[in-house]
């Protein structure tokens, strides 16, 4: 090997020259490689990614709560402040046909280009106005809000039947007269416990699973969201429901099994495994147990 390669395998390890070629002579680099746990690049752009979208999520959310109480730093204050007041101007001076000024001094030129002479009349009329355009704007919304709640929980209703109705529970230990009934019963429990635990809602236009705290069940390799199939089939083996391994090929596959090699049960067996084993889930080995023992 190349002088220049061993020196960056050693900066790499941490070794000195000498201790790497010792290393590939007894054929134990690679195990010292693998012990950094190293992940791949599509791995560490997917984190980053998820990463940057948790961090500027969490921002924008802090903006708009120091906005409503009225603690926004000045160097943000001052232009959005600054971009209201001008498209305040800019309506006015289209509203009452009047050249467009400094704010008190449109307001001013609209009093006195009033039809009445009664200041007093024609304010009163303004703000009567005013409070008419604010209630229809808020109506418009409050309607708006509410279509767009009835249609979303129509669609995440009909969505988690559909996820329920394809998971392939397993029903080889129920008698033929029985099946409908035991059918019903399973996805019923599964609907119960599934509905007090999470909800389901939408992420950027993905379907995603939320815990009571309102936070997506992700991946923790990954940081990406759980796919509602998932959590569903980990709750499902957690409550002692067998499912069917679609592996197995057959008549639409056989019971899951409780083995070395076998799914785990939901993400939390995983990461319990991970402590027990002393692995990282965020390693490569970790990432790699996950992806072939996943929660079917």
């Amino acid at each position: 090997m190349k002088e220049n390669d061993v020196e960056f395998i050693g900066t790499l390890l941490g070794l000195k020259p000498e201790d790497v070629n010792s290393a590939l002579e007894e054929g134990t680099i690679g195990d010292k490689i693998k012990a950094l746990n190293l992940m791949r690049g599509d791995q560490i752009e997917t984190l980053k990614e998820n990463l940057s979208k948790d961090v500027k999520q969490s921002y924008f959310s802090e903006l708009v709560e120091k906005a409503k109480k009225g603690e926004l730093d000045q160097d943000l204050y001052k232009p959005i402040h600054g971009a209201v007041l001008e498209m305040t101007e800019k309506d006015l001076a289209k509203t009452y046909q009047v050249e467009r000024a400094p704010l008190k001094d449109m307001i001013a030129k609209i009093s006195n280009n009033g039809q009445s002479n009664d200041k007093e009349q024609l304010s009163q009329k303004i703000r009567d106005l005013q409070e008419v355009n604010e209630r229809l704007v808020k109506e418009k919304e409050e309607a708006v809000t509410e279509a767009k709640t009835e249609y979303e929980g129509k669609v995440l209703m009909r969505d988690k039947t559909d996820q329920l109705n394809a998971l392939p529970l397993d029903f080889s230990d129920v008698e033929e007269a029985e099946l409908d009934k035991v059918t019903t019963s399973r996805k019923q429990i599964l609907k119960d416990v599934f509905d007090a635990r999470y909800t389901l809602s939408f992420s950027d236009d993905k379907l995603v699973v939320k815990n009571g705290e309102g936070k997506i069940i992700k991946n923790t390799a990954t940081l990406e969201p759980l796919a509602v199939s998932d959590v569903m089939s980990g709750l499902a083996r957690e409550l002692g429901l067998k499912l069917k391994s679609p592996e197995s090929g057959g008549q639409g596959g056989s019971s899951s099994g409780q083995n070395a090699n076998s799914a785990f049960a939901s993400e939390e067996a995983f990461r319990k495994h991970c402590e027990d084993k002393r692995i990282n889930p965020m390693s490569a080995e970790g990432v790699k147990l996950w992806k072939e023992r996943r929660p079917k």
